[in-house]
């Protein structure tokens, strides 16, 4: 049996794909975090690890987009990592948000898993609570 690869949400810029990462303990991550969204890493780690909905949007977002390009281009420095970012059009054809419940919504509904709402995963940090059925999320 071969394993499949874990979906994972992530936004595709022109076919390439970028997993949601953020590695608080990375220096690039912090730079990018901080200059970004405003706010110490701390405040972002606490807010990722929550699963908080702002993480989703306005600078919060941009701030995880750029970690994720930091993460696919390593290379990469932190002016070129934001210019990618800034210069991102959201609303062009070459532009998706992809969420892991995507794929999962091929699943026949009566032998789908409950949804979740999950916590981010952040790299270095200690584990976190266990994620809470969707009755007790806020709808999308």
């Amino acid at each position: 049996m071969t394993d499949q690869p874990k979906p994972q949400d992530g936004f595709k810029w022109q076919g390439e794909f970028f997993p949601f990462t953020l590695s608080v303990g990375h220096p690039k991550d912090i730079v990018l975090t901080e200059r970004i969204t405003r706010i110490p890493i701390f405040e972002y780690e606490r807010l990722a690890k929550s699963g908080d909905p702002a993480l989703r949007s306005g600078s919060m977002l941009v701030g995880l987009m750029a970690t994720s390009v930091r993460a696919k281009h390593p290379d990469w420095d932190v002016e070129r990592i934001e210019r990618f970012v800034y210069d991102l059009d959201i609303e062009n054809d070459d532009f998706e948000m992809i969420e892991a419940s995507q794929e999962e919504e091929e699943i026949p509904p009566e032998s789908a898993p409950a949804a979740v709402t999950k916590p981010l995963t952040v790299a270095g940090a200690p584990s976190q609570k266990p994620a809470t059925s969707s009755e007790d999320a806020t709808p999308a």
